[in-house]
């Protein structure tokens, strides 16, 4: 690790190069990076990593709502965008920028920094940071000609579009019990503007975030799926948005034997639900 490595909180005119890093990292529109900006910006919860005066890195940190369990709520936050530049990358600017950020999150009155980690072998790296594997869902692949046979005889249920409060309510009611991320709505206004296209639907008694609504024939991203018929709000889903495959996420559920990790948190909290992971 390089000892000129600068780490320091983000300043208001850091804005500009903000944008610019992000966009040659993580290759988002100028929609996705203004929706950001729009909703969320806050630099004092922004580190920027600096080496020779020039930016090499940032790591920001989103205000999502509350992590709640059946004893607690405590103030959350979502690490997000954490970004270096191809050519400082392996001197130590995203070990520093993640330990900067816990700092900043406690000062800031967070108990909980949550994030979901972009590839599996980043879980080794965050978990020589400060954090611990947390989260877990079920994530399955439907396939469109295998959901028309299993729904034939099943009477059809309506998507229909929800609120961002109309979603929230619906959500902290079908997770009650469950150990999540309750979602302000902030986040989860954040959520939609990331959905162009999809977004948040209830279906039935039950409710699914369409994420990526990817071109007809290809592959829909249903980022979370909440209700007890999940066939049955898939279907819906398939109505609205053809495609060939539909990629779900939804909560563990008793007895489940297949899981999948999928976040981790600055404190160790086993089994909990996350949900949107804001990209």
């Amino acid at each position: 690790m390089r000892d000129d490595i600068l780490i320091r909180e983000a300043r208001i005119r850091d804005a500009p190069h903000i944008k610019r890093l992000w966009q040659r990292v993580f290759n988002d529109t100028d929609e996705v990076i203004g929706a950001f900006f729009e909703v969320y910006i806050d630099v004092r919860l922004c580190v920027l990593a600096q080496i020779g005066g020039r930016l090499a890195g940032l790591g920001l940190l989103l205000p999502v709502g509350d992590f709640v369990t059946q004893q607690s709520a405590t103030q959350c936050a979502m690490l997000y965008a954490l970004a270096t530049e191809p050519e400082f990358r392996g001197l130590g600017c995203a070990s520093l920028i993640t330990r900067e950020l816990l700092r900043v999150g406690k000062k800031h009155g967070f108990g909980l920094i949550a994030l979901r980690p972009a590839s599996d072998a980043l879980f080794d790296f965050y978990g020589k940071n400060g954090f611990y594997e947390t989260f877990y869902c079920r994530e399955y692949t439907v396939k469109a000609s295998a959901l028309k046979k299993t729904v034939q005889n099943v009477p059809g249920i309506a998507l229909t579009r929800a609120s961002p409060e109309e979603y929230l309510a619906r959500r902290e009611l079908l997770l009650r019990g469950v150990p999540h991320i309750a979602f302000d709505r902030r986040a989860l206004a954040f959520q939609a503007r990331l959905s162009p296209g999809g977004g948040l639907f209830f279906a039935g008694d039950g409710c699914a975030a369409i994420e990526a609504t990817g071109q007809p024939g290809g592959r829909v991203l249903i980022s979370e799926l909440l209700g007890a018929d999940e066939g049955a709000i898939i279907a819906a889903v398939a109505d609205a948005f053809p495609a060939n495959e539909y990629l779900v996420r939804a909560p563990v559920r008793k007895a489940e034997s297949e899981i999948t990790r999928f976040g981790m948190a600055s404190a160790e909290t086993m089994g909990a639900y996350m949900g949107f992971t804001f990209g």
